[in-house]
């Protein structure tokens, strides 16, 4: 419709430089200027005939009932130009769908129409605030990639998903950091009342029958997580439940440095150091009540290691 309009234009604007008049039955229209200095009379001729639509239209009655929708040729031109600007600012897209069925010359040639990358690697993903992708992340956001290119989703798509999805990732990090130590601190503070003084003696005992498990599955207990997110070891009933087995397993844990059979033989060591002490020094040992709760501890943990 463009090209047609122009060259309209450049037919009349010739011949009415050629015979220098204006032919009443063209529609041209005469504007007198007199508002130069010295009075001088300035004629502006517009070279646009009356039927400029029909002509431009070639008579299609469609194509000219959507003329008719303009007063002049100037509002044609400037639809056209806001046509053009809303094409190369990608904010038309193309109505000939994607050839799903077509073969991968098709497709690739219908993504450069469209701007889009011809395959995955072509997205990308540069940022500017220091994010970079890490080599444990790589496979997952290279699916992700292929399966946008899959949905024809555009680099700036790509790009700010990605991003939502990091940022997404530290803020989830810095909370979950935070209740953390919120669920420690209510731990701590609910089994120092509950527990008392063997507080400080049930958590090394847990320790120490974790420690005697293979390599990783302490901190797979501990610094695991059940389906509220909380920490299996600021859960005061896995805790509680750990203290109970530290104890049925690990009788000597407190008492004498975990080692085997090295736990058996201090600790009859230690009995028969008492015994000797409490026949010789009879009335020293029934006035210190703490070596008496020290013979009765070992006495138990000795019983409970036979058995």
């Amino acid at each position: 419709m463009l090209s047609q309009l122009q060259r309209l234009n450049r037919r009349y604007q010739e011949e009415a430089n050629e015979d220098g008049s204006q032919d009443s039955g063209t529609g041209d229209t005469a504007v007198t200027d007199n508002s130069g200095d010295g009075g001088d009379n300035t004629q502006v001729t517009t070279t646009w005939p009356d039927d400029w639509r029909n002509q431009m239209t070639g008579g299609d009655e469609k194509q000219l009932a959507q003329a008719e929708r303009y007063n002049t040729p100037k509002d044609i031109w400037n639809a056209n130009q806001a046509l053009q600007q809303k094409i190369s600012s990608g904010e038309l897209v193309s109505k000939n769908p994607f050839p799903s069925e077509g073969t991968d010359e098709e497709k690739s040639a219908w993504r450069e129409g469209q701007g889009l990358p011809v395959d995955p690697s072509g997205y990308n993903l540069e940022f500017g605030d220091g994010l970079t992708i890490g080599e444990e992340d790589a496979p997952v956001i290279d699916a992700f990639k292929e399966a946008a290119l899959n949905s024809n989703m555009s680099p700036d798509q790509v790009k700010n998903t990605v991003e939502w999805y990091y940022k997404t990732q530290e803020a989830q990090a810095e909370a979950r950091a935070e209740q953390d130590q919120n669920d420690q601190q209510t731990f701590e503070d609910t089994y120092r009342a509950e527990w008392g003084n063997d507080y400080r003696a049930n958590l090394n005992k847990i320790h120490a029958l974790l420690d005697g498990a293979p390599e990783g599955v302490k901190e797979d207990i501990l610094q695991g997580r059940g389906p509220d997110g909380m920490a299996y070891g600021n859960k005061p009933n896995v805790m509680n439940w750990l203290a109970g087995l530290a104890r049925a397993e690990n009788p000597t844990a407190t008492l004498v440095p975990a080692g085997g059979q090295q736990n058996i033989t201090g600790i009859n060591e230690e009995i028969a150091k008492i015994d000797k002490f409490m026949r010789t020094n009879s009335k020293e040992y029934y006035a210190d009540n703490a070596m008496q709760q020290r013979y009765r501890d070992l006495l138990t943990a000795q019983e409970k290691m036979r058995a």
